[in-house]
């Protein structure tokens, strides 16, 4: 048992301490090297363990059979209290047990996951939040998918932008291609990298099962080109 005095005596703990024995663990598997590696990747935005991926994935997966995850009546301040570490991995785990903790989502999670993309922001957390948390919490509240993420394609925070244009990356068919269009429109002309990535890769996820809707889109509209590059790059070879 990688998590120490057993798994009665440990479900039992206030979960104000549901973290702490996640972060001893990745603290002491920790490797300096990686952590330099992987902060720089990060363009030396935060701080790193130095766990890699399946390690971590193994850790968290070994603190789920002993604490469970969180209940409804903590949910919140428990993922607000994961985020608050500032290991990069912290903000990992974090993601995956709110994921994974959906049965106990509030209808109303708005708040929560604005704080969450414009906190510690880049693109790692920002685009998982988006593509599978926010994706997730849209298919079970449908009624206010629109208000949500109208605020955010109209707010001033970029990655609120971001979310809101990528945050149906995996609705294949069931792509909403109006909201799709007016998401993207307002920030078509923005100089910032991480709008028109977000518009390439969002045109091109969509090309894969509505390739003409996304060539017409891009024939009608002047993309900057990084966006119109990625928008089209499958659709261009496979003619």
């Amino acid at each position: 048992m990688w998590f120490g005095d057993g798994v009665n005596s440990q479900k039992s703990r206030t979960m104000e301490n549901y973290w702490h024995p996640l972060h001893d663990k990745l603290h002491s598997l920790g490797n300096k090297d990686d952590a330099l590696a992987m902060s720089a990747y990060m363009k030396n935005r935060f701080e790193f363990y130095g766990v890699k991926s399946p390690q971590r994935k193994a850790v968290l997966k070994e603190h789920w059979s002993v604490f469970g995850l969180p209940k409804a009546g903590q949910f919140e301040q428990t993922i607000l209290e994961g985020w608050e570490y500032d290991e990069r991995e912290m903000q990992y785990c974090t993601m995956e047990v709110l994921l994974r903790s959906k049965k106990v989502w509030p209808e109303d999670m708005s708040n929560l996951l604005t704080r969450l993309i414009t906190s510690k922001s880049w693109w790692d957390t920002v685009d998982f939040l988006a593509g599978s948390v926010v994706y997730q919490w849209c298919l079970r509240q449908p009624h206010m998918v629109e208000a949500i993420t109208r605020d955010w394609s109209k707010s001033s925070e970029m990655w609120l932008n971001r979310s809101a244009i990528l945050f149906q990356l995996k609705a294949k068919t069931e792509t909403r291609v109006d909201l799709l269009a007016e998401y993207i429109l307002p920030h078509i002309d923005s100089s910032e990298f991480f709008h028109q990535k977000a518009i390439g890769w969002a045109l091109w996820q969509y090309g894969k099962f509505n390739p003409d809707w996304v060539t017409t889109f891009v024939e009608s509209h002047d993309l900057k080109p990084l966006s119109e590059r990625e928008a089209m790059r499958v659709i261009r070879k496979s003619k």
